[in-house]
């Protein structure tokens, strides 16, 4: 990695940088909530549900009235850098009008 500060250049060859985060609940969440989504063919809000209550998270659904889905699960008890740390993916749904 390199630093560029004024006119100097600092490069860093080895460092170490622990953040703190909640990954492997967050995981297990989003993959409890999908194994339970692919049974129906609409969105589940129940499988959402049970799954960001049982693993202390919440989550926030956008556009969900065009066939894909933007899932954002939150996790409030770990802040990088004075946010909640987040899990962002989409889903396309196939269903017709």
């Amino acid at each position: 990695m390199k630093l560029h500060k004024e006119n100097s250049i600092y490069e860093l060859t080895s460092f170490a940088l622990d953040i703190p985060h909640n990954l492997n609940n967050i995981y297990s969440a989003v993959a409890l909530a999908m194994n339970e989504q692919r049974t129906y063919p609409d969105m589940c809000l129940s499988c959402l549900y049970t799954s960001t209550n049982l693993y202390n998270l919440s989550v926030q659904i956008y556009n969900p009235t065009l066939n894909e889905v933007e899932y954002s699960f939150i996790d409030h008890s770990q802040q990088v850098m004075g946010e909640p740390s987040r899990f962002v993916f989409a889903l396309k749904f196939n269903t017709t009008l």
